[in-house]
Order: C-alpha cells, then structure tokens, then sequence
C-alpha cells in the first residue's frame, strides 16, 4: 500500500559540510563523481529503501520489479527549475522505473507554488513526504491493489502516473499475494472474494 514517508533522511555532518560546498545552481550538483558524492547517494539510498518498505513512492509497487529502482527528486533538479533542492532530505525518494520514465513524470514540474523554503512549496501531485495517502487515495473494494481519486492531487497522480492501469494493478496484486505468503498467512475467503472484484474493474 502506499505509506506516508515519516522520516527523511539525516546527512552526518561530514555529509553536510561537503554539501555546503557544492555550487547547487549549476543544475549538474547530482552528477558529480566523487567518493564522496557516492557515499552520499549511498546514504540516500539506504535510508530510503528501509523507510519505504523496498516500495516505490508514487505506486507502492515492488521498487525493483522491471528495472532498478532510481532516486527521484520530485522538484526537479535542473539548471531552470529547483537546483537549491537538489539535495533537500524531503524532496528525495525512491521511484520504479515505470513511475520515473519519460512518459510519466519524467521531467515534469509537480510545483504549483515556489518557496525559498521546500517545506512552503506546494505541489499539484500527492506529496511523498507532506500528504496522508489515505486523504488523497480510495482503495476499490477494500483491497489496496486499485486506486480511486478522491482529490484534486489524486487525479494529477493518477493521470501522471496512471497509477489505475492494468500493468501497476495486477503488479499490486502479486505483492499483495506474495507478502502473504511471505508470512505463511493464506488469503481469506472475503480478501481473494474482494481481490477478484477488484481485478474485474480493471478496463
């Protein structure tokens, strides 16, 4: 299921001092090859697959399940759009290659409202860090596998990362059913009756 993100990510001061240094406005600050950055994306990475579960941000689906998981900034990074949050704690998640692709998010910007302050930005999308899944989203049938909007920034997310298509749908509903068996915890009878419901409203 998808899940609020409750802690972001804590740099050492070491990690902090080095990133003070960085001039961020060039856009290029994420593609710099040192050691250093390496650990730092290292760290990023770590914290991230731990507090997400090994689960994508946007569609809660396997992170690595049809190719690897990437590290999304959900304010774009670029020269002309937010380099100053290139390495913000909160504007960092892991993604799944389909949420991340060109065709959906890409490059697109999320920012309605621009802050100096990430944390005073607003956003058109639901937000990883700053938005309740459960205000934004409608599980179908009770089953966390298909997703119904019930806000304005549930249907930009859906629509952007047709988080209602058939391919994240049926992906939800073999990690539904793979964690169970994980846990030696057969599927109700009302939970594979509610599954096979929901399946059916697939398009």
């Amino acid at each position: 299921m998808l899940n609020l993100i409750g802690k972001h990510i804590k740099f050492s001061k070491a990690n902090k001092t080095y990133l003070k240094g960085i001039n961020l406005s060039t856009g290029k600050s994420w593609d710099i090859a040192t050691e250093h950055m390496k650990s730092i994306k290292k760290r990023i990475n770590t914290h991230l697959v731990i507090e997400q579960r090994d689960l994508c941000a946007y569609c809660s689906c396997r992170l690595n399940v049809g190719g690897r998981a990437e590290i999304e900034h959900i304010a774009p990074k670029g020269k002309t759009l937010y380099p100053e949050f290139t390495f913000n704690e909160r504007n960092l998640i892991l993604v799944c290659q389909h949420c991340n692709s060109s065709t959906k998010k890409g490059r697109m910007d999320p920012v309605t409202k621009r802050s100096k302050y990430y944390g005073c930005c607003e956003f058109s999308i639901v937000h990883p860090h700053f938005d309740d899944p459960d205000e934004h989203y409608q599980w179908a049938n009770g089953v966390k596998i298909c997703i119904i909007s019930k806000s304005a920034k549930a249907t930009k997310s859906i629509k952007v990362f047709k988080l209602d298509c058939v391919y994240l749908t049926e992906q939800r509903a073999k990690d539904l059913q793979s964690e169970k068996w994980k846990q030696k915890i057969p599927l109700s009878p009302l939970e594979e009756a509610e599954l096979d419901k929901a399946l059916q409203l697939l398009p």
